[in-house]
């Protein structure tokens, strides 16, 4: 059965993660470990753990998650699964007016055997200041 909730998150330095925040193989924890989104411009994996790279640097987003699990994922490598975001209104940044839309991310999570990150439409310009910077 599919699971829909949407929230507020508080945005700092630009990004959000999804995983286990007491895990101490996490990128939280590990100097140097965390993950850029090179890839996608959007989304950085590690095992266990998505980063989501967001266009404001200090904000609200809205963060909607769709799962046909449980929210609290198994820690890896008990578990494989994927994720996807589309997300809408990011180029606004830190330019958003009060009367423009809050930056809005859809997050869908389904088990699946691994897969390299892949990038399946690109159309912001945040994303494309990431993948850049990979190139360099």
């Amino acid at each position: 059965m599919l699971h829909r909730s949407t929230g507020t998150l508080f945005i700092e330095d630009s990004v959000f993660s999804l995983g286990d925040r007491d895990d101490p193989q996490s990128p939280l924890h590990i100097v140097g470990a965390f993950p850029t989104p090179d890839t996608t411009g959007l989304l950085a994996t590690a095992p266990g753990f998505v980063a989501v790279t967001c266009g404001v640097h200090l904000s609200d987003v809205t963060v909607t998650a769709d799962t046909d699990i449980p929210i609290t994922l198994p820690p890896a490598p008990d578990g494989d699964f994927r994720v996807r975001d589309s997300v809408r209104h990011r180029d606004a940044g830190e330019d958003r007016g009060p009367n423009d839309p809050a930056e809005h991310h859809l997050i869908q999570i389904w088990p699946s055997a691994p897969h390299p990150d892949e990038l399946v439409k690109a159309t912001d310009r945040t994303g494309a200041l990431w993948r850049d910077h990979r190139r360099r």
